[in-house]
């Protein structure tokens, strides 16, 4: 691979203009996901009714998703992305 296309491989082995974090899929689809839950309350009955989830604990997860600052065009090794990433981390994460 060619060092300058190295830059773009991030710990984690994914190649950032791909990745769907770093192009904001991840962000927008949780948005809309959010957005269909307010829209539908009853939802949250089903999800109740059924135990199908904890319907507290996707809405939270949603929220934050669709907060959260995805990545700003660089990558962890060249200082964007996550903070306190590196390349020990990403194993530790690999191996869960």
């Amino acid at each position: 691979m060619r060092e300058k296309y190295k830059r773009y491989v991030g710990y984690c082995g994914f190649y950032c203009p791909s990745c769907e974090w770093h192009t904001g899929k991840i962000r927008e689809t949780a948005m809309n996901l959010l957005e269909i839950l307010e829209r539908h309350p009853e939802l949250r009955f089903i999800a109740e009714k059924y135990g199908t989830c904890n319907y507290e604990e996707l809405s939270k997860a949603l929220k934050w998703l669709s907060s959260e600052i995805y990545c700003r065009g660089g990558n962890c090794r060249a200082g964007d992305g996550w903070m306190n990433f590196s390349e020990k981390n990403a194993l530790e994460r690999l191996k869960k």
